[in-house]
């Protein structure tokens, strides 16, 4: 279709832009997993050829950000969000690339903004994002969200996902931990996300505790020592190291 097209006169160019560019578009969906820097190619034209069309910006912003560029990504989200400010799933896509540029104060900020109106998947995707910003509350916001109703409920994805972050009731412990806060104590390493350098993990009253991840022998499952304390997005822990 690209070759037809460039080989014809600028009538019949101009004549078959907008099916050029819907053919791009197709063509790029379909390279975007396993060669996202090829779908971008595509997705140029077809935004060159039917430049109104919000999914195109959309798509070429997504390939851009899979390729590896997600500063040049920024500029087609951007102003397909303009187009279309109520898309949750291209405000998320536009999210994505702020954090990938390391704009996370400003990621974050747009998140907790779109998550208003994230339903199904695009909460799911808006959940995994929070975690990757360091908001552990908002992810399981949208979590819970996105397994309440529609296509995402009771996916095992989200399911998973959603039991890293859901704390255990309290136990008789959890009153110890209050009455000495500075004592050391042990526990368990149930969650890690090192990119974002944050992880939880279950104490021995069966409470779980957010921590910053400091030293990288951490694997989950291991066992560990921690000064429990309480932070403004809940229970947390600090100095957290491998047990003896």
């Amino acid at each position: 279709m690209v070759r037809l097209w460039r080989a014809g006169d600028e009538e019949f160019r101009k004549r078959e832009a907008v099916k050029l560019a819907r053919a791009c578009h197709l063509l790029a969906k379909l390279q975007l997993r396993r060669d996202p820097g090829g779908a971008v190619e595509l997705l140029e034209q077809a935004v060159e050829q039917e430049p109104r069309d919000v999914y195109h910006r959309y798509l070429l912003g997504k390939a851009l950000t899979r390729a590896g560029r997600a500063h040049d990504a920024l500029e087609p989200l951007r102003r397909a969000n303009q187009m279309e400010p109520r898309k949750a799933f291209i405000e998320l896509e536009l999210i994505r690339a702020l954090a990938e540029t390391s704009a996370e104060q400003d990621a974050l900020g747009r998140l907790r903004r779109v998550a208003r109106y994230c339903r199904g998947w695009d909460a799911y995707n808006g959940g995994r994002l929070a975690l990757r910003l360091d908001d552990p509350e908002l992810a399981r916001n949208l979590l819970e969200r996105a397994d309440r109703r529609g296509p995402a409920r009771g996916d095992a994805r989200v399911k998973e996902l959603l039991g890293s972050l859901q704390a255990p009731q309290p136990s008789s412990g959890s009153n110890e931990d209050a009455a000495h806060p500075q004592t050391k104590q042990t526990g368990e390493v149930v969650y890690l996300n090192r990119k974002r350098r944050f992880g939880f993990l279950v104490d021995k009253g069966g409470l779980k505790r957010h921590f910053r991840l400091r030293e990288e022998k951490l694997r989950k499952g291991a066992e560990v020592t921690f000064v429990p304390t309480e932070k403004k997005q809940g229970l947390a822990a600090e100095d957290v190291r491998l047990a003896a």
